[in-house]
């Protein structure tokens, strides 16, 4: 039941993207309406679902301890054991938890402030983590592993889950901001390009891109319950499997000429502001820089769309030798699909999406239709939504040293996420001080706000996609 109420919440925040991007170049009324609306309908269906995985999981937790016991709860011990597996313990509950809290933020900061245009932004970031979370390849509810038992882990996650949704949604408010004062299109294009050539690198695999020009790909078959599911492989003397990568033909040149040109049209950018340094004007769709980055983006479109082509349109892959031994529980033939890494993939798409829709702002920023509040109210905004996150990230990281002293016998022990966790604290209180005590407003404050949605966005898929190494928080990705 749960699945069936994030598959239709899915589409129904789909069609309220689609009626918030529409609504940019229209000004019916109707537009103003559905999408609101879409979205209200959307929350109460996805509540729902985490409603029904609570209760499920619930459920699970009382069968399993009941079963080790040999006898049945009562009281409190029934009570604590079935509301201890809140819906955000794995890595597939996680991103429909974060994905309802980042809507929810942004629904209730609309019902307060009015600005439906930020609809495209929040309710986009929502669509991808819940679409992210659709392709998990075992969603079923299971008991929660030994170290996640624990009254710690409904304070610890939920505090860290609603300062992110927080931080989110402030991105989506400094994009606003940033739009609203007319920030010239070279400083923009300077912060984006430089920050989509490491995504690009990033999410393409160095390693493979540097090493054979190529971008890989774990290919899939089907497990027991006839999802598809990533081929893993265990090497000589390890004692723990990992997936079997293998080489998409076509993709890698692209992404790594991708990267390349994003690097130029940053380098060109950053000339160009130095060159128009004290001066208002803004060169929009002209110069190198811009064309350099319609370059980049291109590229990355015939790499994406070569690697989809791949995915929808491909047949049987040919498995590499290798020295160890194969997954054997897995039903052939495999082939490449999205479930064999889908957060490589969401990467690349949403850079290309990224870059699109600054090519198709810059282009047309006269023609579009904003309805935003004035530039020192959207400031105010962003400060209110990280004044609130913040305290939750605080709170959710000494809870989360407090749970680690109990489960492993210490405070701190710089494991990636922990680090990442850390890392984003500071980058928010660099916020929260130079607005308090130099009173940074306006720009910088716009630019720290969404490039923390980077640090954000890392330090939550940052584990998963490997780029941080193995830690012990790794046991929630599945």
């Amino acid at each position: 039941m749960s699945r069936a109420l994030f598959e239709l919440s899915f589409f129904t925040y789909l069609f309220a993207f689609s009626d918030y991007v529409w609504s940019l170049v229209s000004s019916r009324r109707i537009w103003k309406i559905l999408g609101p609306a879409a979205v209200a309908v959307g929350l109460a269906m996805q509540a729902g679902a985490l409603v029904a995985r609570w209760v499920m999981a619930g459920k699970a937790e009382l069968a399993a301890m009941e079963g080790s016991l040999g006898h049945p709860l009562h009281g409190i011990d029934w009570f604590l054991t079935a509301v201890g597996h809140p819906p955000y313990t794995n890595f597939y509950e996680s991103l429909t938890f974060l994905s309802f809290m980042v809507v929810f933020i942004y629904f209730v900061s609309e019902r307060k402030w009015h600005f439906p245009t930020m609809g495209c932004v929040a309710v986009g970031i929502g669509l991808l983590l819940l679409g992210r979370a659709l392709l998990v390849p075992n969603p079923e509810v299971e008991p929660l592993v030994p170290a996640l038992k624990s009254y710690w882990i409904l304070i610890h996650v939920w505090n860290l889950f609603i300062a992110y949704a927080c931080f989110l949604v402030a991105c989506g408010f400094g994009m606003a901001f940033l739009f609203k004062v007319e920030t010239p299109s070279h400083e923009i294009g300077a912060f984006l390009a430089a920050l989509a050539a490491p995504v690009v690198l990033l999410a393409g695999g160095v390693r493979s891109l540097f090493g054979h020009l190529a971008f890989q790909l774990c290919p899939v078959g089907l497990n027991e319950g006839g999802r598809l599911s990533p081929l893993h492989w265990m090497a000589p003397g390890a004692d723990k499997a990992q997936r079997l990568f293998v080489d998409v033909p076509g993709v890698g040149p692209f992404l790594l000429a991708a990267a390349a040109a994003y690097l130029l049209a940053a380098a060109l950018y950053f000339r160009q502001i130095r060159r128009l340094k004290g001066q208002s004007g803004d060169l929009g769709a002209k110069g190198a820089a811009f064309g350099a980055l319609s370059a980049a983006t291109a590229l990355l479109a015939v790499g994406v769309a070569i690697l989809f082509a791949h995915l929808w349109f491909g047949g049987a892959v040919q498995l590499p030798q290798v020295a160890g031994q194969l997954e054997q529980d897995l039903v052939g033939p495999y082939r490449f699909a999205l479930a064999g890494n889908p957060d490589a993939v969401g990467l690349l798409v949403l850079t290309l999406v990224c870059s699109g829709v600054f090519l198709a702002v810059t282009r047309f920023r006269g023609s579009l239709k904003l309805e935003l509040p004035e530039a020192k109210k959207l400031d105010d905004i962003i400060y209110r939504v990280i004044t609130v996150g913040f305290p939750f990230l605080s709170v959710g990281i000494v809870m989360g040293a407090v749970w680690a002293h109990y489960s492993w016998g210490r405070y701190w022990g710089w494991d990636p996420k922990e680090t990442w966790a850390l890392i984003t604290w500071f980058v928010y209180a660099v916020y929260l001080h130079t607005r308090i005590t130099l009173g940074w407003t306006g720009k910088p404050g716009a630019f720290i706000a969404v490039a923390g949605f980077a640090v954000v966005i890392f330090c939550y898929m940052g584990v998963n996609l490997g780029l941080t190494g193995e830690g012990l928080h790794s046991y929630g990705a599945g």
